[in-house]
């Protein structure tokens, strides 16, 4: 591996942990970047991470599954192209995330599923598949789901070896991962969110699999909910690479040497872009919360973060402990500028709701986060 590059982030807490008010957030962390090799892919992890796993395993995460009918198809593709030759076959899902992938699978009639760690967090989860330790064994499946695990596994190589041996002989595993390459061409500071640790392209997701023991089968990629994503169909059997990678390391390294001066124009930039109006967030989430996390380390915090989940309100996200609350309860004596942490792809009529509710005509503004972090340093 690579030597790290020694940039850590200001200030970035777990921030996707929501808190009661009378309990403070868990401190930041520092990271320091790293590309894998031979992938090229960029590897983002704390520096120091005595409590990363319990300070994210409240995190808040809805992965996407518009697309779950054109995954369904893709595998019963890639089963048809080199799969078992079984009429039902043993479906297992590694976490709850993956249930809904399977639960599909069982209702389309291809065999009987269910989902291995239905109540752990998707660190602890991969940290368990990457143990090299031989008192863990489940029946090996004839088709294994890991869908949104492997882009927050600690270490790749180890957690793809884990996966290799739970393949039943001849079986097969499908991984889905967010597709990077995009963001990272554009320097898109949402990459760094505070639980990912890996940031796959099409190509260092084929890499990292060839080399880990996986040979590809057949891999998709498609957009759902405005998300980019990598899908990929493997089997435990040696593969290996044809060629040299270069390209994806060096997108990984422009990446990296970017991020010095985006964060220095949004720093400079933003108090003017807000100026005159009562800063919001919109969405209790990790995306809003590592943003809340930035502007409390440039000396900026926002009055509250709303969120349309009753449950969520009253209590805290993030090192400036901003208190969560409706969007319905806030005051409109003055300008309000909102910025949204949800993807409009995602929830499209929830933009058009925000815009009636702070209608621009009267001096408010409703930004899109993903926007704001790319005008500020166009």
């Amino acid at each position: 591996m690579r030597r790290p590059a020694r940039f850590a982030l200001p200030a970035i807490a777990p921030s996707s942990e929501i808190t009661p008010p009378e309990e403070l957030p868990s401190g930041p962390f520092d990271f320091v970047f790293s590309i894998h090799q031979p992938s090229g892919t960029l590897l983002l992890l704390p520096e120091l991470d005595r409590n990363f796993l319990s300070a994210v395993r409240a995190a808040i995460h809805r992965e996407p599954e518009s697309h779950l009918a054109e995954s369904a198809d893709f595998i019963r593709g890639a089963i048809a192209q080199t799969g078992p030759r079984k009429k039902r076959l043993s479906i297992l899902g590694v976490t709850e995330k993956d249930r809904s992938l399977v639960n599909l699978l069982v209702d389309q009639g291809l065999g009987e599923g269910h989902v291995l760690f239905p109540e752990l967090h998707s660190l602890e989860a991969q940290e368990i598949l990457s143990s090299h330790s031989e008192s863990f064994t489940v029946p090996a499946p004839d088709l294994l789901i890991v869908r949104h695990l492997l882009e927050h596994a600690r270490d790749i190589d180890a957690f793809l070896w884990g996966l290799a041996r739970k393949i039943a002989p001849g079986g097969l595993c499908l991984i889905e991962v967010p597709e990077s390459r995009g963001l990272l061409s554009s320097g898109d500071l949402t990459q760094v969110w505070e639980e990912h640790t890996a940031y796959f392209t099409r190509e260092t997701l084929r890499r990292s699999l060839v080399a880990n023991n996986l040979q590809l089968v057949s891999e998709l990629s498609l957009e759902s909910e405005g998300e980019e994503l990598c899908l990929a169909v493997v089997h435990s059997r040696s593969g290996h690479l044809k060629d040299r990678n270069v390209g994806e390391p060096l997108l990984a390294t422009s990446f990296i040497e970017k991020l010095p001066k985006q964060l220095d124009d949004l720093r400079s930039g933003f108090p003017s872009r807000v100026a005159g109006r009562e800063m919001y967030l919109f969405g209790a989430n990790h995306v809003s919360g590592f943003f809340a996390d930035l502007l409390w380390s440039f000396g900026h915090t926002p009055v509250s973060i709303l969120d349309d989940d009753p449950q969520k309100w009253g209590k805290t996200m993030g090192l400036g402990r901003t208190k969560i609350s409706s969007p319905e309860r806030v005051d409109l004596d003055k300008p309000v500028h909102l910025i949204v942490g949800v993807a409009e792809g995602r929830a499209p009529a929830l933009y058009n709701r925000l815009q009636t509710l702070f209608p621009k005509e009267y001096g408010h503004k409703v930004e899109r986060l993903d926007l704001l972090y790319r005008e500020s340093w166009t």
